[in-house]
């Protein structure tokens, strides 16, 4: 997502991400065994939209194929007459 709408939403996750972390981090049980920190949540962020934009083109190619066979079953059942 490019622009100030992309931006805004992103950074509204970040701070619920920080939020989490804070939420996460004060139990009891969580703070004994690792510590999530805000570095954390902002590296997994930036790998999900790493990950995201290395698959667009693959989910572009479905999307594609997907609409093309709607279409095609579509003059497919128009030909035939409705059942």
């Amino acid at each position: 997502m490019v622009g100030s709408v992309g931006q805004s939403r992103l950074q509204r996750i970040e701070t619920l991400g920080k939020k989490i972390c804070q939420r996460l981090n004060s139990m009891l049980i969580l703070g004994t065994f690792f510590t999530i920190t805000d570095g954390n949540v902002s590296t997994t962020i930036g790998y999900i939209k790493d990950i995201i934009g290395d698959f667009s083109p693959f989910l572009m190619i479905f999307v594609a194929v997907g609409i093309g066979l709607i279409i095609f079953s579509v003059i497919v059942n128009t030909i035939r007459g409705h059942r």
